[in-house]
């Protein structure tokens, strides 16, 4: 039963490993992406709790199991906030400016934890596993769909302003998570963990890899050696016919 969540937190702690060992200097993208990684660990943490206090209504307390759900839920939804925002600022780096039009991001997030906190949630048996579901449930199904929405809306916006390489990252992260969401809608399966997982594995293997992010520092290098090359190039031909032209004058 608890064999996926278990995993998937493993997983996670392993990229975090890899990532916080790295030892290159971090800008603000990837200090988003370590605080991603972070979160999604504890939420995963907090899954493997929910996935416990829900098949043990009898023996947990009804406080205690609600707390662990606030958490686990709560958590999910900063996880996709921080996702945005991780794309927010990858933006900001490529064209070094901010984004005017999404000042107020958080607030989706402060509505929807207010509703997992406040509202109603009750606990369903099934044969497979019980499960949560009710209103505290569904705000948190709306919050993940707010933020993938304005991830797409800023792709849309904005998406032609980034690397190619980038672009692609974050078309396969986002699409990591359709399948997932797309067998969530079975409310037994208990497979949102994998959805995490594709997520920071798909963002960490296309654009906080450290091989690469050499790869890229090295293009830019490249751009930059050739954009210096051709401004050498036309100083001297401008500098020849400068030269050439008063000595033309002078011998004719």
């Amino acid at each position: 039963m608890y064999k996926t969540q278990i995993a998937c937190a493993i997983f996670v702690l392993f990229i975090g490993i890899l990532s916080f060992s790295s030892g290159r200097k971090r800008n603000k993208s990837s200090k988003c992406f370590s605080i991603l990684l972070v979160t999604t660990f504890f939420q995963l943490i907090f899954d493997i709790c929910s996935v416990y206090t829900v098949n043990h209504l009898n023996t947990v307390s009804a406080i205690t199991n609600r707390i662990i759900h606030i958490f686990y839920m709560g958590l999910m939804l900063i996880i996709f906030y921080t996702a945005y925002k991780y794309i927010e600022t990858i933006i900001k780096e490529e064209i070094g400016k901010n984004i005017k039009h999404y000042q107020f991001t958080i607030i989706p997030l402060i509505i929807t934890i207010l509703g997992v906190i406040f509202l109603p949630l009750s606990y369903i048996e099934s044969k497979r596993s019980n499960y949560s579901y009710g209103p505290a449930a569904f705000m948190t199904y709306l919050g993940v769909a707010i933020y993938l929405f304005m991830i797409i809306r800023l792709m849309v916006q904005y998406g032609k302003l980034l690397p190619t390489k980038k672009k692609k990252a974050i078309y396969i992260a986002l699409l990591s998570e359709i399948p997932v969401a797309v067998y969530q809608i079975i409310p037994d399966s208990l497979i949102t963990c994998i959805g995490m997982v594709l997520l920071n594995l798909g963002i960490y293997m296309t654009t906080e890899n450290p091989d690469a992010l050499l790869a890229e520092q090295l293009e830019k290098e490249k751009k930059r050696a050739d954009t210096a090359n051709e401004a050498k190039t036309n100083f001297l031909a401008n500098m020849s016919h400068e030269i050439r032209t008063p000595i033309t004058a002078v011998l004719v």
